[in-house]
């Protein structure tokens, strides 16, 4: 098979990784740093009989999905860069989110504290009032028996 292509190495742009071979190491230029080109820059002939397969690599699965490299290098980038600019709103999202239930919760908490506060206070008070109120029913008790006491013995 044999590809007419411009001067620039641009095989890279169809392998995985997308910039380097698999050692890291790159002797070509980036598809981000090459221009756009015209449909005519990617023509094919084959010089392998046609078997139907259609497998990557051949010139038919190429050319069933053909697009120039450099509009699916920007399609690409541009997909890289929405979903990153996707993941950096969700993540102000989750932060505003999660900055909101923290005060939600530094709220609910002094609300708590204050309303334990009160419940303590008027525990404190219940048993004051009681103590007064066995005290005084033990004084009515006292008095009414001894003005009991004081007309029968009259």
């Amino acid at each position: 098979m044999e590809f007419l292509q411009p001067a620039h190495d641009y095989s890279m742009c169809f392998g995985d990784p997308p910039y380097g071979d698999p050692t890291g190491h790159s002797n070509s230029v980036s598809c981000l740093s090459q221009p756009d080109l015209n449909h005519d820059a990617f023509l094919m002939r084959s010089t392998v009989p046609d078997d139907g397969s259609g497998t990557p690599g051949t010139p038919e699965y190429l050319n069933a999905s053909f697009e120039p490299i450099g509009t699916i290098a920007t399609r690409n980038e541009r997909r890289k860069a929405q979903n990153r600019a996707a993941q950096r709103a969700f993540r102000v999202r989750q932060q505003q989110a999660l900055a909101e239930a923290q005060a939600k919760l530094r709220t609910l908490q002094e609300e708590l504290e204050g309303a334990t506060g009160r419940k303590d206070h008027f525990e404190r008070l219940y048993k004051s009032l009681s103590r007064e109120h066995e005290r005084l029913l033990r004084t009515f008790q006292e008095l009414l028996a001894s003005v009991q006491s004081n007309s029968l013995g009259d």
